[in-house]
């Protein structure tokens, strides 16, 4: 699956090719939510795309992971894998990577996601990152590989949607005008409390959390000179196969990501 540019006529849409093994003509997926100011001139596609076989994997293109909805197209399709050629800004390198592991989770398929200026990452459909590499300025080539469970069939979130958030929504929104109209409620709001006294021993400010970023592990990193022209692109094996992971034996599929970038 290879991310390109293609203009036909008065139209330049942003598209992954994807490349069957017995060299036929590639299957064209165009993205369907370009980024608006930046993509503006990019015409939206239309459909859904989707890897030659079984129908057990998907395609998309960078921003179109943030959509909710896309992510739960797939799902209810039964996809278990998806390719997702991406460009990033390197400043948002780990916030987009993220992105796909909350579509993943929400719909129970793998990501894989080949960046460049971003990460090559590699996820499972519990949200798991299997392997990650570096693809962010100053760097001309990275590769990682790692099994990638693909069965699919979607989940409940996949096929139902949002409806137990709205639930619960308008369960605390009844709940709240019930006790507002009660005039029998001995609710009180609290006193306000005063504030430390010094000396008093007791702390006048709280501490504030912080979780570390995760890096790429520089062990699964591979970079290289290359004189190739900038592109990121994700090869699947051949077939799926059993194999035991995480979450019980499962097929699998062994997926490599590339990205490169010729810097003169």
């Amino acid at each position: 699956v290879l991310g390109v540019e293609h203009r036909s006529g008065a139209h330049l849409y942003n598209t992954a090719l994807t490349f069957p093994r017995d060299g036929s003509a590639p299957l064209v997926y165009h993205k369907r939510y370009p980024v608006p100011g930046v993509e503006d001139a990019v015409t939206p596609g239309g459909a859904p795309g989707f890897l030659p076989g079984d129908g057990r994997g998907g395609v998309a293109i960078c921003a179109d992971m943030g959509q909710v909805s896309l992510g739960r197209e797939y799902g209810r399709a039964g996809v278990g894998l998806m390719a997702v050629p991406a460009l990033d800004f390197d400043v948002d390198a780990w916030a987009q990577s993220r992105v796909q592991l909350l579509r993943g989770v929400e719909n129970g398929f793998s990501v894989a996601r080949a960046a460049r200026q971003g990460y090559l990452t590699l996820s499972d459909g519990n949200g798991r990152v299997l392997a990650q590499a570096a693809s962010t300025a100053g760097i001309r080539a990275a590769s990682v590989t790692a099994d990638l469970p693909s069965a699919g069939g979607g989940t409940p979130y996949s096929r139902a949607g949002d409806w137990f958030a709205w639930l619960c929504l308008a369960l605390c929104a009844a709940a709240r005008a019930h006790g507002g109209s009660d005039p029998t409620s001995t609710d009180r709001a609290p006193k306000p409390r005063a504030p430390p006294v010094r000396g008093s021993g007791q702390p006048a400010t709280a501490a504030v959390s912080r979780t570390a970023r995760p890096h790429a592990d520089p062990a699964s990193m591979i970079c290289t000179s290359s004189n190739a022209a900038a592109f990121t692109c994700v090869l699947l094996g051949p077939s799926a196969r059993t194999s035991a992971t995480p979450s019980g034996r499962q097929p699998v599929r062994s997926v490599q990501l590339l990205a490169a970038v010729h810097a003169p």
